[in-house]
């Protein structure tokens, strides 16, 4: 499947375009598949004309070892674009082999700390970063 039961429903061009080339690749629009407020799920606004729209993904193999939990649109992290950071919560599963025996262990989840984002001293080097 590759949309989900909570895709947008009005499609352009380029979103059938885009749909087409995930069928084609195995690939999957995760952005459908988890349900939220229609508010949280606008990647782009423009708010001269009141515009908004869903139009950044999070786009995965549909068979995978990474697991997806939760997929949504971060508001807090400002760096001068009119679009919204769209964020999943993740898991993987990493084995390791020790030595010559076939000891599995699996690890544990690596997160990543958004809240870093709100601080202009992190926020400054990725601005300098797109202006370059």
């Amino acid at each position: 499947m590759t949309v989900g039961p909570y895709r947008e429903q009005d499609v352009n061009d380029n979103g059938e375009r885009l749909i087409e080339i995930c069928q084609q690749y195995s690939l999957r629009i995760q952005n459908g598949f988890y349900k939220h407020k229609d508010f949280d799920n606008y990647t782009w606004t423009q708010l001269i004309l009141q515009r908004k729209s869903k139009i950044d993904y999070i786009i995965t193999r549909q068979i995978s070892r990474i697991r997806l939990y939760d997929v949504r649109v971060y508001r807090g992290a400002e760096c001068g674009t009119d679009h919204h950071l769209v964020t999943a919560k993740t898991f993987y599963h990493l084995i390791t082999h020790s030595g010559s025996q076939s000891n599995y262990r699996e690890k544990r989840k690596i997160r990543y700390k958004l809240n870093g984002l709100k601080d202009e001293w992190t926020v400054f080097p990725y601005k300098m970063r797109l202006n370059a």
